[in-house]
């Protein structure tokens, strides 16, 4: 009959190898993990830079048609070259009311109206998003993700962006 040793017996020689692995493993996790949470971290911020790209995209593309529409009366104000809205005036124009009352206080929509020497009128649509957890960083990737008529402000500085820019 085979003699069967247990495991705490001094007698073993493999007494406290299982500790040992568990150790081991508990270390290796702790040495990876930082690298996954930032991964995550990361994959988070892209994806909320995507929705802000996506929501700044929408935004516009329902500016244009307030612009299309309202156009003749923006173009007869004297005077008057800058006109401020709000979200709630493009719900007419398809913007979801839910992200109207959500995000507010996040968005400015400005159109400049500009007048050349031949007294030709042009409407140009800004979309400024505004954050208390925007930085420079996120702001470009924001611009990167979205197309030739997204731009930024850094400073005195103007990158990219559609209309004209003057420091």
């Amino acid at each position: 009959m085979k003699n069967l040793k247990n495991i705490f017996s001094r007698t073993n020689d493999c007494r406290g190898t299982i500790l040992m692995e568990f150790l081991l493993t508990i270390a290796l996790v702790g040495t990876l993990f930082p690298f996954v949470y930032q991964y995550q971290q990361r994959a988070v911020l892209r994806a909320e830079n995507i929705r802000v790209t996506r929501q700044m995209d929408k935004i516009k593309t329902i500016m244009e048609h307030y612009i299309d529409d309202n156009k003749d009366a923006m173009l007869t104000t004297i005077g008057r070259n800058i006109i401020q809205l709000r979200l709630s005036d493009l719900s007419d124009y398809g913007l979801d009311e839910n992200f109207v009352n959500e995000a507010a206080d996040k968005y400015q929509l400005r159109i400049l109206k500009s007048v050349d020497k031949n007294d030709q009128a042009t409407l140009q649509g800004i979309v400024v998003y505004s954050d208390s957890e925007i930085t420079p960083m996120r702001t470009r990737q924001i611009v990167s993700m979205g197309d030739d008529k997204t731009g930024f402000i850094d400073g005195k500085r103007a990158y990219g962006g559609f209309g004209t820019w003057r420091t």
